[in-house]
């Protein structure tokens, strides 16, 4: 685009995009302008295909170029293709949730993320937990991300691993009051507005629970699967059942289950002793990975912001 160009590109980037309730420009959802004499074409994708939301957003984009003076102004609208392509150059993306907190879903994501790395694989890891982020105390890292042209982010490259987290753009005392489209257009941008480069594996640390977050990925991106961290009590295996009912219905690959605090293994005798006795995890054809038992060193390493592995 030339100059002019881009100035009206910057014009339309104010326009509000109808579901997310955030600035196309923001998204960047502009993928054309071209200004032919005093014909004006341009190309916008969006997260909805209602047609009176369309049919108002065009009116929306006709008044704010019709002091331009145009002999025509054609909008191309179409269908952004978030959940159809998933990421460029992103060869896998596998989401890391719960279906209760507390259970170290965040730290087995950061290990799992670096041990990956640390066989040679080019991995990424985004921290969706906007209320409550935990990847900069993980990593052990609260520098800001750089901004790059197009207000892309460079990831910090912490452990061998490209990572991207709310916690890294805000002050760590600050809390974020956010609900509904707010949340969904904000994780929306660390997706894709992030300059991951070429990844063999992007991790997802998700939130606990099946709230905004995992509903807008798994309604706007292409993802490999998830796999899903518990602890042996039936008050945490209840909402996992909640968690595996919830990616069956939205079709997300079930890739298993890890059972964190699976029993203390005593330093003196070698016996595992189990802590939260009688609760097993029945979840029919749902794996289970592994089982990883209560570890003093792991606890340290997390406080200390170092991965354990």
């Amino acid at each position: 685009m030339n100059e002019l160009e881009q100035k009206i590109a910057g014009l339309l980037g104010e326009l509000v995009e109808p579901k997310l309730k955030w600035k196309v420009g923001e998204l960047n959802l502009i993928r054309e302008v071209k200004l032919t004499g005093k014909a004006l074409y341009a190309k916008i994708e969006l997260l909805t295909e209602d047609t009176p939301l369309l049919d108002e957003f065009r009116h929306q984009a006709a008044i704010l170029v019709g002091p331009m003076g145009l002999d025509s102004f054609i909008l191309d609208l179409e269908p952004a293709l978030v959940g159809r392509v998933g990421l460029e150059g992103v060869s896998h993306v596998v989401m890391i949730g719960s279906g209760k907190g507390g259970v170290g879903k965040s730290t087995i994501a950061v290990n799992l993320a670096v041990l990956a790395a640390r066989r040679g694989f080019r991995v990424g890891l985004l921290d969706a937990d906007l209320h409550g982020p935990s990847l900069p105390i993980l990593m052990g890292s609260h520098q800001k991300p750089q901004v790059l042209e197009g207000e892309r982010l460079r990831p910090l490259d912490l452990h061998g691993v490209k990572c991207i987290s709310i916690g890294s753009l805000v002050p760590p005392e600050k809390s974020l009051a956010w609900r509904g489209t707010l949340v969904s257009g904000t994780l929306l941008q660390l997706v894709h507005n992030t300059a991951w480069e070429e990844l063999d594996l992007l991790f997802i640390d998700l939130p606990p629970g099946t709230g905004e977050v995992q509903l807008t990925l798994a309604q706007e991106l292409k993802t490999d699967g998830i796999a899903l961290i518990s602890m042996p009590h039936e008050l945490v295996l209840g909402d996992v059942r909640r968690a595996v009912s919830l990616y069956k219905e939205k079709h997300i690959p079930l890739i298993g289950l890890i059972e964190n605090m699976s029993g203390f293994v005593c330093p003196d005798c070698g016996k595992t002793q189990q802590i939260f006795s009688g609760a097993q995890a029945d979840l029919g054809d749902f794996p289970i990975l592994a089982k990883i038992p209560l570890d003093l060193a792991l606890a340290e390493s997390a406080n200390q912001g170092r991965p354990y592995i």
